[in-house]
């Protein structure tokens, strides 16, 4: 019997033994495999954000989330979404008839306005980037998550694509018949920006459904130079333009254009931030 006892002894000392050392060596290896305190919060980071349709078709897959933080409304974007602007542009200019939702996350303890500023913030990046704001619908949305330690959480933004609202329609065609861009039309290079190029789409097909309209291209500058300087430079980038807008397939024909030079300031012309408002191209459809 005592011989039994030892051995048993023994045998349970060992497996104790070992299970330490396994215990040890895979918290070594991967760090939070062996911890019972895991906070998902703090490695989220494995997760994937995905933009989807309504009905949860993924459209796109990016292999890390967006940040919040427990401070402000600012939302940080990680390295691996860089490409999602361009996805997002691209999506739109081949489909006319969808909108985006962006929905913010919040606690109950920080209010509804902090998920709406974390909404926002993504919709000016954006925008920003050239995509219509008409297009972008921010929301916000109550949750239960915690922050990590460093008083981040990743996973607190949401997009789906869903179709225009006829209310939203109507409100983008308003805009499209009313457009004011801000490019770099006096470059000699002049190349459109993203928002000529998708406003250039959107009009498209605007006028496809529109029949007996023209579209009315107008130039204005600031007042650096003389005024008959800047009714000319009105002209050539109201033309600009123009050679763009019938590149893309849009009837010359239906297409006329104006210059107001320095007549038409929107913005003080004493500061630079003016000036620059000053210099734009406004394109009306009557």
């Amino acid at each position: 019997m005592n011989s039994f006892l030892k051995s048993l002894i023994w045998f349970l000392l060992f497996a104790f033994l070992a299970a330490l050392i396994h215990l040890y060596f895979i918290q070594k290896k991967c760090g939070i495999c062996g911890d019972t305190n895991f906070n998902q919060s703090e490695h989220s980071q494995l997760a994937d954000f995905v933009i989807s349709d309504i009905d949860g078709n993924v459209i796109f897959k990016f292999p890390k989330e967006f940040i919040i933080n427990s401070k402000d409304g600012k939302v940080e974007i990680p390295s691996e979404l860089n490409s999602l602007r361009d996805s997002v542009f691209s999506f739109f200019n081949k489909n006319q008839n969808k909108e985006l939702v962006i929905t913010g996350k919040y606690l109950s303890s920080e209010g509804e306005p902090r998920g709406m500023d974390r909404a926002n913030f993504l919709k000016n990046f954006l925008v920003q980037f050239g995509i219509n704001a008409d297009k972008i619908e921010p929301k916000a949305v109550l949750s239960d998550f915690s922050y990590d330690t460093n008083n981040k959480y990743q996973g607190g933004i949401g997009m789906i694509f869903q179709n225009i609202s006829e209310a939203a329609q109507k409100i983008i065609e308003k805009h499209i018949a009313e457009k004011t861009l801000y490019s770099n039309f006096g470059a000699a290079d002049f190349k459109p920006d993203n928002t000529l190029v998708s406003y250039t789409l959107e009009l498209k097909n605007y006028l496809v459904t529109q029949t007996g309209k023209s579209v009315l291209v107008t130039g204005h500058t600031d007042n650096v130079g003389d005024e008959v300087t800047n009714k000319n430079l009105g002209s050539i980038r109201a033309q600009k333009v123009i050679e763009y807008l019938v590149s893309q397939g849009i009837d010359e024909n239906m297409i006329t254009s104006d210059s107001k030079g320095e007549t038409e300031p929107i913005a003080d012309n004493a500061t630079e931030e003016g000036r620059a408002q000053n210099r734009r191209i406004t394109i009306s459809v009557k």
